[in-house]
């Protein structure tokens, strides 16, 4: 079985150090390999960036057992790049930094849609407080797409990873013909997870217009360690999202596990 391989993006920014930490959490607990990626702007720009690294690394305060970090400066765009290093090393997550949920959010919430649209390859966003101590419970939000069930294998890895607890969040619907389609979903999700013995429980919750600020609000209300959703948009700009930019860029500043979901044909499950 080969090693496991994380992905950080690092911009020499203190987000960026603490998507480091939160690699190295993943990687201690698979035994894996983080890989650090600065991407110039021009190759005269690699030396500087690769001194940077040399500085960076011994900060971090690895020990024997600890995994192994390798760094990686490269040429190019950061909304390239970033998803094509991830497949070269057959990376399983990559960790990035991006901004808070005030001031700037628009403009880092849509650089990081950006870059997530650029791979299939899943992202855990953080942001500059997010707490890297532990992943012990998962929120993980269903709605009546397919695309939506498309985070469900790499939310079930980190809660084996860390033993954590996946909470369904469904919205209750009151049309027959939907209730059906959300109970499909779950059955769905249930099948796996508890093939996968991962533990998880089914919650409920009011649908209305303002379903996703629900979703945050029971996120803080059990002191979720992560979000997980699929990202999935048939926008000619889905950088504009802004459900997913808000869960990325959530007021707790907790972690979100994110993927690039394609659209599902009637033969996908």
């Amino acid at each position: 079985m080969s090693q496991l391989a994380y992905l950080v993006p690092h911009d020499f920014t203190p987000v960026a150090d603490i998507a480091v930490r939160h690699a190295l959490q993943i990687a201690r607990q698979t035994n894996g390999i983080v890989y650090l990626l600065h991407v110039t702007k021009a190759d005269s720009e690699k030396a500087a960036a690769n001194a940077k690294f040399a500085a960076l690394i011994p900060k971090l305060g690895l020990s024997i057992g600890d995994p192994k970090v390798e760094p990686i400066v490269k040429t190019g765009s950061i909304f390239t790049d970033i998803g094509t290093v991830a497949k070269d090393k057959h990376c399983s997550l990559v960790i990035m930094g991006t901004h808070g949920a005030k001031g700037m959010q628009k403009v880092f919430g849509s650089f990081a849609i950006k870059v997530i649209t650029s791979t299939d390859v899943p992202f855990v966003i953080v942001q500059d407080r997010t707490p890297t101590e532990r992943i012990e419970k998962i929120v993980f939000p269903i709605n009546l797409t397919r695309e939506s069930l498309q985070v469900m294998n790499a939310a079930a890895n980190l809660a084996l990873d860390f033993n954590a607890t996946i909470h369904l969040i469904a919205p209750k619907e009151t049309d027959n013909a939907l209730v059906r389609k959300i109970h499909i979903h779950l059955e769905v999700v249930k099948s796996q997870l508890e093939k996968r013995n991962v533990k998880f429980e089914i919650i409920y919750l009011e649908k209305d217009k303002n379903f996703q600020g629900k979703i945050l609000d029971y996120g803080k209300k059990i002191g979720t360690d992560l979000y997980a959703i699929a990202y999935f948009s048939d926008s000619l700009l889905p950088q504009f999202d802004t459900f997913a930019q808000n869960m990325i860029t959530n007021e707790q500043q907790m972690p979100c596990l994110i993927i690039n979901s394609k659209e599902t044909g009637s033969t996908y499950f």
